[in-house]
């Protein structure tokens, strides 16, 4: 983190209010499910969004064009190649997907 940035988060409220790096290491989304370890999701996030890097330290939101061909020829996803801005997962990657979330990011003893 930039030292000068400050990490704000929404209140229930809709307001921003600042978050401290303590408080930050232990935060979670209120979207994100109770049973996924959140730590190791971030970091596998942000490895993947590495994979878009450019422009000194800048990356895309979305995921690497290659990653989500690979997804497409595994059958996961319909055709990512269009000028839509989201992707649909196909049966058996809605399925995976879930699978994959409990394999890799599962809380232990939940």
């Amino acid at each position: 983190m930039h030292p000068t940035a400050l990490t704000y988060r929404m209140s229930a409220a809709g307001d921003a209010q600042y978050v401290s790096q303590t408080e930050k290491l232990v935060m979670s989304s209120t979207h994100l499910p109770d049973e996924i370890d959140h730590n190791k999701l971030a970091e596998v996030a942000l490895a993947i969004l590495s994979l878009t890097l450019h422009d000194s330290g800048r990356v895309w939101k979305g995921l690497d064009w290659d990653l989500m061909d690979l997804l497409h020829e595994k059958g996961w996803i319909v055709d990512p190649r269009t000028k839509a801005k989201s992707v649909v997962l196909t049966e058996d990657g809605e399925r995976l997907a879930q699978e994959f979330l409990r394999k890799h990011f599962g809380r232990r003893g939940t």
